[in-house]
């Protein structure tokens, strides 16, 4: 267990690049092709990393080094200076992600793991808010989004249909900066350039075994992890069926006859949990949590009468664990894992196949 807590530690620092397909504008209005590395909306706003060239050389760019950058078939994001009402309205500048490009524009972008957006008209933008509460609803900063959408409204001929219902979401801001195009006569489709990334899934098959003096441990899982790539690209959503096998040495009282069983416990577990891994490089420590459906089998086998004593049962069981994977190759992966369901099990050491 040490030794896991310290492979934890010391790979805490191994960063990876999950690099994509995209390109990058420089000042001049250049397009450059080049490899991007993708992260969450929140890293992206204040820093972007491209590889480019013949030499495939990597630098960072701030927003006020390029006029923005975009992921082949994905979000483009645009340097941008809005007014931010939750600082005091100092002007910010960011890369931002571009949602909605007509005769006005809507921008999306994520500050301290909240998701905002961003309304620019007549050659200025405004950071977008709802109410703030706190959690028995107590409004602590009143939103200006409403206002905001109001007075833009304003400036059509017709009004704009359920205005005074419209939600702070990614469907409502769109419609209603269709709506007001509409209006204007000059809506076009290819205005509407938000793309909302897929979740990502892929399939694990996993098996490890641990062994002390007097305990051992197998275990072996198949299921599907999925990732939400437009909010965290360390947090997925695992779904497993997975068996663990625990053999250790116990004590058990018969007919006031104290003997020594071989005591061998098999859970089936059906989870669903949260997982988040602390880095996305070659080597990633993770934690768990979760609930999952068990059944759990108990035998004892004596070692003097050979008598097997038998108890099963079906039931819900909390789940919690954390562990480490260290890539390999493409698809295959080293892994430690440890685990506590019904019961606290040895961690386990084995491969991981991803396909």
């Amino acid at each position: 267990m040490r030794f896991l807590i310290f492979l934890i530690f010391v790979s805490a620092t191994a960063f990876g690049q999950d690099l994509r397909s995209g390109y990058y504008i420089k000042t001049s209005g250049d397009t450059v092709k080049a490899k991007i590395a993708f992260k969450t909306d929140e890293q992206l706003s204040q820093k972007v990393t491209v590889t480019s060239g013949t030499d495939n050389s990597t630098r960072d760019y701030q927003p006020s080094e390029i006029k923005g950058f975009g992921f082949d078939g994905g979000n483009i994001y645009r340097t941008n200076s809005f007014v931010n009402g939750l600082n005091n309205n100092e002007a910010t500048t960011a890369f931002v992600k571009v949602m909605f490009d007509g005769s006005n524009k809507l921008y999306g972008i994520d500050l301290k793991e909240k998701s905002y957006y961003i309304l620019s008209y007549k050659d200025t933008s405004y950071l977008l808010y709802d109410d703030q509460t706190s959690a028995n609803g107590e409004v602590l900063k009143a939103g200006n989004f409403r206002a905001q959408v109001f007075f833009l409204a304003s400036s059509c001929s017709k009004p704009i249909p359920d205005l005074d219902r419209m939600r702070y979401t990614d469907r409502d801001m769109l419609q209603f900066m269709v709506d007001v195009e509409r209006c204007k006569g000059s809506f076009s489709v290819k205005q509407l350039t938000y793309h909302r990334p897929a979740p990502k899934s892929e399939y694990i098959l996993s098996a490890g075994a641990m062994a002390t003096g007097s305990q051992s441990e197998i275990g072996v899982q198949l299921g599907v992890r999925t990732y939400f790539p437009s909010k965290s690209e360390k947090l997925s959503l695992n779904i497993f069926l997975s068996y663990m096998r625990n053999t250790s040495d116990k004590t058990y009282t018969l007919n006031s006859t104290t003997q020594k069983f071989s005591g061998v416990t098999g859970v089936v577990l059906l989870p669903v949990a949260l997982q988040y891994n602390f880095t996305k490089g070659r080597i990633q420590p993770y934690v768990y949590a979760g609930v999952g459906l068990a059944y759990s089998a108990e035998d004892y086998f004596s070692y003097t009468t050979q008598k097997i004593e038998v108890d099963r049962g079906y039931g819900f069981s909390l789940l919690g664990g954390a562990g480490i994977e260290a890539k390999l190759s493409k698809s295959l992966f080293f892994r430690a894992d440890w685990r506590y369901d019904l019961l606290m099990h040895l961690p386990v050491v084995g491969l991981s196949y991803k396909f």
